[in-house]
């Protein structure tokens, strides 16, 4: 028998990736690390730019993941149920798996959700502001564009790192784990 939430949450995760994925390919064909380092703002500004071009591709990916991992949970509390045999056994562990699975989904969506508010945020940045001349007039410092990118990548790291889902999303498949060795067949 099919079911459907996992199919739904499956089918999120799976488009959202693959949208991601074409999403960081397109992104960094004419990537430089080197230059990048360096923080040459021609080049950080023609790799906005190429971010601005990309925008709605990287949103769409942004929130099939996002809706993704919120709708794992579901899966994860009906396997919880499963294996406390319908609340009877071990209600206390199969209580903390279904709270581990909401916290790591609730956190996971709002960190995903923050990665696409940053980077919508640093777009319209860099449409809206004068980031080339912050030294002076006509200076052409770039000082705005290196800022910029500095920030946001910061930014991004932060919120994509999402240690705390993966954390209790490491507990359930212990507790899981646990479960199942001990499951009375």
């Amino acid at each position: 028998m099919l079911n459907v939430p996992c199919l739904i949450s499956a089918l999120f995760l799976f488009t959202g990736n693959l949208l991601s994925i074409i999403f960081r390919l397109k992104e960094r064909h004419n990537f430089d690390f080197k230059i990048w380092s360096e923080l040459d703002p021609d080049f950080i500004k023609d790799e906005w730019l190429r971010r601005q071009n990309l925008r709605e591709l990287s949103t769409a990916a942004g929130l099939l993941g996002a809706f993704g991992w919120f709708t794992l949970c579901v899966p994860m509390i009906q396997v919880a149920w499963i294996l406390s045999r319908g609340g009877r056994k071990r209600v206390g562990m199969h209580l903390l798996i279904c709270a581990f699975a909401i916290a790591g989904s609730i956190a996971e969506l709002l960190s995903r959700l923050m990665v696409i508010g940053v980077e919508n945020a640093s777009d319209w940045m860099t449409r809206s502001f004068n980031l080339d001349d912050w030294l002076g007039a006509n200076s052409g410092d770039g000082l705005g564009w290196r800022t910029l990118e500095v920030v946001h990548f910061i930014t991004f790291c932060e919120c994509t790192l999402g240690l705390i889902s993966l954390v209790l999303l490491r507990m359930i498949y212990n507790l899981c784990i646990c479960c199942i060795v001990t499951y009375d067949l």
